[in-house]
């Protein structure tokens, strides 16, 4: 293990298949390194967090598809409909050694002089990020 900190790739998630593009990335460094990988998928401040059943559905679909993913699927409700302190939490987590995200590049607001959740966490996190960028 190298020491930053913590014994766990944290892999954020938004749901969607463009998000999951770094699961595999991820888990293969978690392997490599001997981190445990954990799964957290952040919600809309708004939206409706799902189920025991349906976050044991969605962890072992993922465990198919990309091997052994230890620990429970962590629900983190972002604030605002917006995940940027959401991914600042997780990074705050003594357990964390870094965050793993897919990002699909600048949103049209960063443009605007606002920056995105992904921007968010690179400033202000407080561990190493490793990114995917979505094609």
């Amino acid at each position: 293990r190298t020491d930053l900190g913590g014994t766990d790739v944290v892999i954020a998630l938004d749901g969607s298949p463009g998000a999951e593009l770094i699961c595999q990335p991820a888990l293969d460094l978690a392997r490599q390194a001997r981190w445990r990988a954990r799964l957290a998928q952040v919600a809309p401040g708004d939206g409706v967090l799902a189920d025991a059943d349906v976050e044991a559905r969605y962890v072992a679909t993922l465990a198919r598809r990309f091997g052994d993913v230890d620990g429970p699927l962590a629900w983190v409700r972002s604030v605002d409909e917006w995940a940027g302190p959401a991914l600042v939490a997780l990074s705050e987590d003594d357990r964390t050694a870094l965050v793993a995200v897919s990002t699909h590049g600048r949103h049209p607001l960063e443009r605007l002089g606002q920056p995105g959740a992904f921007q968010h966490l690179v400033r202000h996190g407080h561990r190493p990020v490793y990114v995917t960028l979505r094609s």
